[in-house]
């Protein structure tokens, strides 16, 4: 990751003595110039070069005050056909916080043309020769990724819809719930206090408990191919799930593929979980891996950014159909 130090000006501060959010645009801006530069080698005229930014998400987390020493660090974690999509932190060198976390998606641009065109093979191999290293392991989310879990796959066949019912779905449903238990939180203690909560519908928790695997729906058949096509080139295969201990034989029973990882971890039995860089270090330690011979491919982007944080390159997956080309611009 490509990393500048970045100047604070007075005018760049606010009434409260922060650095006001338009200024941090232009921070961001700044250490994108300076991320191309180092990578192209050279001055880019930016009036003519053939990259613009179509489309930034910017979170201001924390307030970054004039005395604060801040680097900008830049990273380019997907290339498309057209598209390059960066994530840049605005960071506080002394204390390793994260002020201002940004994505951007550029696009090169034919500009007689007036349309977007290819990223040509030159600014590939620039990329190429400056983030990729030698990828040796391929890390693979679960759940999205490689399998389709989804509660409603047991609990849409009860037809009650009373509101009791309904926020007892919600909890069911809930990235709180489930957070708790992905990291250890025991399904058996959950599911009873569950019951307690709604005894109307203890056999509605008790179906959830019985008929679990049912809530598993099939394998993404594409990614699955893929990982025995990376196997057959040599490729280390590992997986990283965000999951609860008790409930994880389903998977593992169900579908034979996971038989032919090199290595799982599991965050229900780890007490730890995705986006925390603590959980992807545990892998990495306990199968002698290096984050930058390392790819991670997650569907939720805090997990893209947990991954990055540790040095290991990343893929967003949103499809299936896309997976194989995406990994192949990172990996050929």
């Amino acid at each position: 990751m490509f990393s500048c130090p970045i100047q604070i000006r007075l005018c760049d501060l606010d009434p409260f003595n922060h650095v006001n959010n338009g200024s941090q645009c232009h921070l961001l801006d700044y250490g994108r110039t300076q991320y191309f530069e180092h990578v192209f080698g050279m001055k880019i005229n930016w009036l003519t070069f053939d990259l613009i930014v179509v489309h930034i998400e910017i979170d201001f987390k924390k307030p970054i005050r004039i005395h604060d020493k801040i680097v900008c660090e830049t990273d380019v974690y997907e290339l498309g056909n057209s598209s390059i999509k960066m994530l840049q932190r605005l960071v506080n060198a002394d204390t390793n916080e994260i002020m201002t976390v940004c994505h951007v998606v550029l696009v090169t641009f034919d500009r007689e043309k007036n349309v977007s065109k290819p990223i040509p093979q030159e600014y590939r191999d620039k990329w190429s020769d400056y983030e990729k290293p030698k990828i040796k392991n391929i890390i693979f989310d679960f759940g999205g990724v490689l399998i389709d879990w989804n509660p409603h796959y047991l609990i849409d066949e009860f037809d009650d819809h009373s509101r009791e019912i309904q926020i007892l779905f919600d909890i069911i449903c809930s990235r709180t719930w489930n957070n708790n238990l992905d990291i250890g939180y025991s399904f058996p203690k959950a599911c009873q206090e569950l019951k307690d909560m709604f005894p109307k519908y203890e056999h509605v928790v008790q179906a959830m408990i019985d008929r679990w695997d049912e809530m598993l729906g099939k394998q993404y058949q594409k990614t699955v191919d893929l990982i025995y096509k990376l196997k057959s080139k040599g490729y280390k295969i590992y997986g990283l799930s965000n999951w609860c201990q008790d409930t994880i034989h389903y998977a593992f029973e169900k579908f034979s593929f996971f038989k032919d990882f090199d290595g799982i971890l599991v965050s229900g039995f780890e007490k730890i979980a995705k986006p925390n860089p603590k959980f992807y270090k545990l892998l990495l330690d306990k199968y002698d891996l290096k984050a930058n011979e390392s790819l991670f491919i997650d569907d939720r982007i805090e997990n893209i950014e947990g991954a990055n944080k540790v040095g290991i390159s990343t893929i967003l997956f949103d499809d299936e159909n896309t997976i194989e080309k995406k990994v192949s611009l990172l990996i050929d």
